[in-house]
This record gives C-alpha cells, sequence and structure tokens, in this order.
C-alpha cells in the first residue's frame, strides 16, 4: 500500500539517504554524498512555496518529489526539482503511482503548469513520455561550463 506525508525540513537526513541511494547508481552514477544531499535537499526545501511528498510502501520510504510553485503572469506553475524512486521497486508502476497524486495535489493548490529538466535518451526520459509530458518547443535550457 502506498501512502504519503508531505516532506518538512526534519526529513532531510533521511531523505538524503535515498537521494543517495537513487543517484549515486545507474544509471546517473553520481557521486552525492552525505553532506552534498542534504545540502541540496535542504536548499531546495528552503525555497519560497516549496511542495514535497515523500511516499512510502508498506510502511518503507520509496519515493521523494519535490519542487517550488512559481507565479507566472496569470497562473501558477510548478519547477519539478527532484524526483526518485528506490531502486529496488523502479519500473513497478510506484513512480507513476506517486507522479498522479502529486500531480491532484498540485492541481488542488491551484497550480496549471509543471515543468522539470531531465538527462535526454534517458529511463527517467522515457518515464515522463509515458505520463504524457513533452518537450516545450517554446523553452529552450541553456548551461555554460564555468
Amino acid at each position: 500500500m502506498l501512502t504519503f506525508t508531505e516532506i518538512t525540513p526534519q526529513d532531510i537526513k533521511e531523505l538524503a539517504q535515498l537521494f543517495i541511494e537513487t543517484f549515486n547508481s545507474s544509471p546517473w552514477n553520481e557521486q552525492w554524498t552525505t553532506e552534498t544531499a542534504e545540502k541540496r535537499l535542504s536548499q531546495m526545501i528552503h525555497v519560497e512555496s516549496f511542495y514535497g511528498l515523500k511516499a512510502f510502501f508498506d510502511g518503507e520510504l520509496c519515493g521523494l518529489i519535490l519542487g517550488c510553485m512559481e507565479q507566472y503572469d496569470h497562473h501558477i506553475n510548478f519547477y519539478l526539482r527532484e524526483f526518485c524512486i528506490k531502486n529496488s521497486l523502479q519500473g513497478k508502476g510506484i513512480g507513476t503511482l506517486i507522479l498522479k497524486t502529486f500531480e491532484e495535489k498540485l492541481i488542488q493548490n491551484d497550480v496549471k503548469e509543471l515543468y522539470l529538466c531531465t538527462a535526454r535518451n534517458s529511463t527517467a526520459e522515457l518515464f515522463y513520455h509515458k505520463n504524457k509530458y513533452e518537450e516545450d518547443k517554446k523553452l529552450l535550457l541553456l548551461s555554460k561550463q564555468l
């Protein structure tokens, strides 16, 4: 059974462990430490209009999804910053259930559009396309190495 609670600053240490386990594994193979994961989560949680959920499967933490609401000219957007599922539970439909629940909560908060960044040609990109997310034709993500 899947249950949810809203994320609070007191959850950072617990969430950091799931974050590290997920993103230090394939396909991301990143190099998060407890210190850097806690710092990233803290930075996101302490933003105005932050919103996030942690998910539990049979009482065990299995996922997190978070970001922040942003005022646009005549509506509210949501920038999805992080979303991860426990490695052993990926590919079982839990991520889709978490995403759908999250979208429903955002609708209740008058959010009109959700946007995110993800890696091209990845399982994450395929997941979002499967859940009806499309590439935005008006926006372009640019970056510069400093």
